[in-house]
Formats: C-alpha cells, structure tokens, sequence
C-alpha cells in the first residue's frame, strides 16, 4: 500500500526529509536506518509523503489508520520541528495498492518493486502471443510502453517503428509558458470568472482548456462554477462525456481538482451529483448513494 496526505498548512518551498523512525524503506539509497519523505507546496497547503507497508488484507478495503497518520505526522514534525503539523492540519489521504514488491513472509514494511515488469511469457513459459506488462510507476510508463511496443514488433517479425513519444507533447500540453497559458484562459472565458478558477482551468486541461469553456458555453452560454468552489460546472460534465468517469468519487477526487484539497462543502458536492445524474440517469437512491462514498473519502480527524 502506498499512502500520502494532503496538510491545509502550506510550504513555501519543496523539501525532503530524511527520518528515522518507525516506518522504514529497507531498500532506501542513502541510509539504510532512514527513509526519505517530501513536502511539497500544493494548491495552497502541502503534499506529504511517500509511505508503502505491506497490506495483506482484502484489497478493496485498502486504507490508512488514524494509528499510522499520527505516526507519520510525528516522524514529520521530529525532522521539520518548526512546520508542527497536527491532525487537523490533514484535509485528504490518499492511498492506493502498489501492484509488486520483494518482500519476505511476514514482512511490515515494503521492499518496493524498483523496476518494472516486462514478462514475455513465450521465454519464461513457451505460451507464444503473451505479454505481461506492470509499470512500476507513471514516471517510468512512457519509456516503459515503448519497450513493450517493440517487443511486440519483434514478436511479430516485424521492424518497429521509431518511437515519436519521447518527444511528443502530453495531450493539452501545446503551450511554452504557463503565465501565458493563464491570459490566454482569461481572455477566452471573460471577465466574470474568478481568477482561482482561470488558474484551476488552465492547470487542469492545460491547452485544450477550449474543449471546456465550449461545452460551458453550450449548457447555457455562461461560464457557471459549483458553489463555494473553483471548478467549473463544465469540468464534471466534461468527465463524464470525455474521461470515461462514472462515479462521483472519481470526478471529485481525480478528474477534476474539486476535492483535491480537502472536502468542498455538501452544496458543492450536491451541485455535481446533479450533474452527473443529469448525465448518467441516475435515480435518487444512486444519487445519493454516490454522495455518501465520495463524503466518506474525507478524513473525520479531531
């Protein structure tokens, strides 16, 4: 399991840590007695983490106890005394199953898989045509696709072509400059929208922000945004008509930066299931079922 927490209290600048303390990473570079953390300024508050330990219990109840947030907020505050986080400080965790490791029977803390997994079965077993392929991490995925793409050209006899994505822009990434990204939002959505929610727009959809603004405009010629929030209405819509989402958590949580930075309030969350409603058919009792998994993503910490 691989966990991190989003903290209201924000951090001028980057920064990591080296800690010693109850949590461990066995395979860490430079201290074998310490392992390495990193604060990073983020949407006004800042991200902490890494922490992996072994979960070896049912996999769609992965979490993070109260117990371990306590811990590693205190491992923080020995190594950065001065930040003095506390749990009310934490507005989101963030969690999740890292697919491989190397860990002995029994083990608590993780030996994570360093290096991706590319298994062609027709060597390993004799089965010809299969290919398994698990990305370490999305840092890696680029390059990681790339080899696996060649593989399979040369299963096929065939002569791979050169590889064009080393250097192709993300898509939404047609831009040099971000300040400049950031006028050219504000001069096509008006003067009426906040500038959080020019920003929040042109970090989430970069230069394809256009695609946005249009099916805003086409909802009813007005660039709307949900209440006591940055994120506009078109943004959910836009998730679900071109991002495949189809729960409310999702759209919350990762398609848009709604709750990116900790609960954004019941008329906002309200706003959004109705929109999606709107879109997928949904009935009240799915509406509001959809509600209660998002509000229960939230820390209730004292």
């Amino acid at each position: 399991r691989d966990a991190c927490f989003f903290a209201k209290r924000a951090l001028s600048a980057p920064i990591a840590l080296a800690v010693t303390g109850a949590s461990r990473d066995p395979q860490a570079v430079f201290s074998r007695s310490a392992r390495h953390l990193f604060l990073v300024p983020w949407r006004g508050g800042t991200l902490v983490g890494v922490w992996h330990k072994v979960w070896d219990r049912d996999p769609s109840a992965v979490r993070v106890e109260e117990s371990e947030l306590a811990q590693w907020i205190a491992e923080v505050n020995a190594a950065l005394p001065g930040f003095a986080l506390a749990l009310a400080d934490v507005a989101l965790i963030q969690c999740g199953l890292v697919l491989f490791g190397e860990n002995a029977p029994g083990a608590s803390d993780l030996k994570y898989g360093h290096r991706s997994l590319i298994l062609d079965h027709t060597r390993a077993h004799g089965i010809e045509g299969l290919i398994t392929h698990v990305s370490v991490r999305y840092t890696v995925a680029r390059a990681d696709a790339a080899r696996v793409t060649d593989l399979v050209f040369e299963k096929l006899g065939r002569r791979a072509l050169r590889c064009a994505t080393e250097h192709t822009r993300l898509f939404g990434g047609d831009f040099e400059r971000f300040d400049e990204l950031v006028r050219s939002v504000r001069r096509d959505a008006g003067r009426d929208l906040p500038d959080a929610a020019v920003e929040g727009l042109a970090r989430s959809h970069g230069s394809a922000y256009g695609d946005v603004l249009a099916l805003a405009r086409e909802r009813g010629g007005r660039v709307l945004i949900l209440p006591g929030s940055h994120t506009l209405e078109a943004e959910v819509v836009h998730a679900v008509r071109h991002e495949a989402a189809q729960t409310l958590s999702d759209v919350v949580l990762r398609r848009t930066d709604l709750g990116s930075a900790g609960h954004p309030g019941s008329a906002a969350l309200e706003a959004a299931a109705a929109l999606m409603a709107e879109e997928l058919h949904w009935d009240a009792t799915k509406r509001q079922f959809e509600l209660d998994v998002t509000a229960a993503a939230f820390p209730a910490l004292s």
